[in-house]
């Protein structure tokens, strides 16, 4: 009787442990609480047994920033992202609908809790633009004019770095080291 009691409730207790490693999985929404609030949706797949992730942070720009890592460990859900330093820990409720946490970026903590999305309720996912085109092959990617001019304003040293068209603007304060240049300023 014992055995047939463990054939009936191993089956039941792996379902369980599969739909567990599947609660993430899905669309989630939330708003960073930064001054204007910045709207988040993170995208959560599995993929060969891997959860994987995109996040858009759909008022700034409609591209996916692809999340590098990704947990999930009981409630505790992490994930970063490498490309712009962005590092996230929240703790999922017991209804697995909203996920408590931080995002860190650098040294800011801010607070950002997601929201299982459903029908009703989710946010559109912005079409991303179409791809750059590519510089043809016979394209000459050299410089017509190149012009070095002193700064007399006597203002502060500046830097900047400016695309117009086909014309590049860099601002930049040189120091020329007076050993190297003959005693000559």
């Amino acid at each position: 009787m014992k055995k047939f009691m463990l054939w009936i409730m191993a089956p039941a207790l792996l379902a369980g442990v599969a739909l567990h490693a599947q609660d993430l999985a899905g669309n989630w929404q939330g708003t960073l609480k930064t001054g204007k609030g910045l709207r988040m949706i993170l995208v959560v797949s599995k993929d060969d047994g891997r959860l994987q992730a995109r996040l858009y942070s759909i008022d700034e720009t409609p591209q996916p920033f692809r999340v590098s890592f990704i947990s999930q460990d009981g409630s505790m859900v992490k994930f970063a992202i490498d490309l712009n330093g962005t590092a996230y820990e929240g703790k999922m409720n017991a209804g697995k609908t909203v996920i408590a946490g931080t995002w860190t970026q650098g040294v800011t903590p801010l607070p950002l809790d997601f929201s299982r999305a459903t029908r009703e309720t989710a946010w559109e996912i912005p079409t991303p633009p179409p791809p750059r085109k590519s510089m043809p092959a016979d394209a000459d990617p050299s410089f017509e004019v190149a012009t070095i001019k002193p700064n007399d304003s006597g203002g502060t040293s500046m830097q900047a770095l400016t695309l117009r068209g086909r014309t590049l603007r860099v601002c930049l304060t040189l120091r020329i080291d007076r050993a190297m240049n003959g005693g000559n300023t």
